[in-house]
């Protein structure tokens, strides 16, 4: 399920790479900002080995159902990253 176009998805991972948080030592979250048809939020991250990472989340509706994917980046992108599933708020 794709609730938003590939290329819109790839314009907002352009962005928030560019702006992408460049480790200061602690674990850092950047506000939810609305994209028009997403919503992104970055969480930054450092391991006990100083080594930092991020997470690029996006939000999306489509049909009246939420969707979240998330994109890792840094050593533990591979964990850190999943493609478009339903997100449920309890």
């Amino acid at each position: 399920m794709e609730p938003i176009s590939l290329q819109n998805e790839q314009a907002l991972v352009t962005k928030y790479r560019q702006a992408a948080p460049k480790g200061k030592g602690k674990y850092k979250r950047k506000p939810r900002t609305s994209e028009g048809f997403a919503e992104c939020e970055v969480h930054e991250y450092v391991r006990l080995d100083e080594t930092v990472g991020y997470q690029l989340f996006m939000f999306a509706e489509k049909a009246g159902t939420s969707y979240i994917k998330s994109i890792g980046y840094g050593p533990e992108a591979a964990s850190r990253t999943f493609d478009w599933q339903k997100f449920i708020l309890d």
